[in-house]
């Protein structure tokens, strides 16, 4: 008996010792701006499992797997983000130490890693600067999107290498201005300016992307609220087709006519439930905004969904992806978590969507500057959308044409404005 308590012991012992214990820290030191992802370092030896990080104020981010310190993104959806915590696997939560502090209209965020820290005061004329040191060591801004809430970013030549295309196109959509002290540009696909002995690219992205914002939900206020009119004419179609067999089983003469009639029915209901599972309840509505500026082109792939029942909506976020809620209420009525592979890259959001509720996602991407072959002029019921939330005095709207979304592979209608 006590042999086997020993050992139950030992057991234990070594189920707790091979948990990780579950470090947090703040690699932007707790400095956050409204609608944008700030970095969460987690820290652990061995697995910890799936973490979840959650505070007032921001959307939930959740880590799948967690087995060794990774940084994710945690997106700051109001200007009061406090209460900073964490979620083991078990349920149990654990409070973060440390403040975190939103930053002003006046503040720049400057991450460091080598480069000119004075250039930096004449690309934010009149505002207070506030320096963050990056650990270029290891994987420098990684995932790019925990980063975007970095107004600009100060690099020395070896840190400037590390940056691939794709950290870049993130930051650019967040409108970090990148900062390169370097003889010569950093590479020759972006058009970088020469400031001083710096290389600076930079662009001010078209149309705001706030967390917060009722008036982007505009496009769904005409929806039907039911099931799509082509599901609803399968129904019908199937229905007179039930109804046909059943006055021909009604009019067959033989004793066996009320069985045939069960079976029919029995089948038709069965046939119904196959069909209705079948058919998502999601209605989704897409729209491209492609907005060209002189060597650079900004693309912003809407996507509206709604849902005729409750359920779970999954949306990808390998690319710098948005959700933008109408309310505070609906932020949580949503339940919305992003989720995190196991080295803290995003790989998608997940909603639950209730009946009549909708919810707006924006993709922004940035590239380099190529022509876009206008194919048709812009469809009406976009122009209010454009009109509000896009166009200057000096814009000029080309017309349409189709963009392919690089997540889904699905082709999108895109207006096309020309900023100059």
């Amino acid at each position: 008996m006590r042999t086997s308590a020993v050992a139950l012991l030992v057991l234990m012992s070594a189920a707790l010792s091979s948990r990780a214990e579950v470090t947090i820290s703040l690699p932007a030191e707790g400095f956050y701006r409204t609608g944008r992802f700030f970095p969460v370092r987690i820290g652990g030896q061995g697995r910890a499992g799936a973490v979840e990080l959650g505070a007032v104020g921001a959307m939930r981010t959740r880590i799948e797997g967690l087995q060794g310190p990774a940084i994710v993104p945690l997106l700051a959806v109001t200007a009061s983000v406090r209460q900073l915590r964490w979620v083991s696997e078990d349920g149990a939560e654990h409070a973060v130490a440390g403040e975190l502090h939103a930053l002003g209209d006046q503040e720049a965020l400057i991450g460091v890693a080598g480069g000119d820290v004075e250039s930096a005061r004449s690309l934010f004329p009149q505002k207070s600067l506030v320096m963050v040191p990056l650990d270029s060591a290891g994987q420098l801004l990684s995932p790019a999107s925990a980063w975007e809430v970095l107004d600009g970013l100060l690099l020395g030549a070896p840190a400037a290498a590390q940056l691939d295309d794709g950290q870049i196109q993130t930051l650019l959509a967040a409108g970090t201005v990148i900062v390169v002290r370097s003889a010569n540009p950093p590479d020759g696909r972006w058009p970088w300016t020469r400031v001083g002995e710096n290389w600076v690219l930079r662009l001010e992205p078209a149309g705001s992307a706030p967390a917060l914002d009722g008036d982007v939900y505009g496009p769904t206020y005409s929806w039907d609220a039911g099931w799509p009119r082509a599901f609803r004419l399968e129904l019908l179609g199937g229905a007179c087709v039930f109804c046909i067999l059943a006055l021909a089983v009604s009019l067959w003469r033989s004793r066996y006519a009320v069985i045939g009639i069960v079976v029919l029915t029995a089948a038709g209901i069965g046939l119904l439930g196959v069909v209705y599972r079948l058919q998502s309840p999601v209605r989704t509505q897409r729209l491209g905004v492609a907005i060209r500026t002189p060597g650079l082109i900004q693309y912003d792939l809407w996507s509206w969904q709604s849902s005729v029942r409750e359920t779970l909506v999954s949306f990808p976020a390998a690319a710098p992806a948005h959700p933008i809620f109408g309310s505070l209420s609906q932020l949580q009525e949503l339940e919305p978590r992003m989720i995190c592979r196991s080295d803290g890259q995003p790989e998608r959001f997940v909603f639950r969507l209730k009946p009549g509720e909708s919810l707006a996602m924006l993709t922004r991407i940035v590239r380099p500057f190529v022509n876009l072959s206008i194919q048709q002029p812009v469809d009406p019921r976009w122009n209010a959308f454009i009109r509000d939330h896009y166009l200057r005095s000096t814009d000029q709207i080309e017309g349409q044409t189709v963009v392919q979304d690089p997540s889904s592979a699905e082709s999108i209608s895109t207006v096309v404005i020309d900023r100059r």
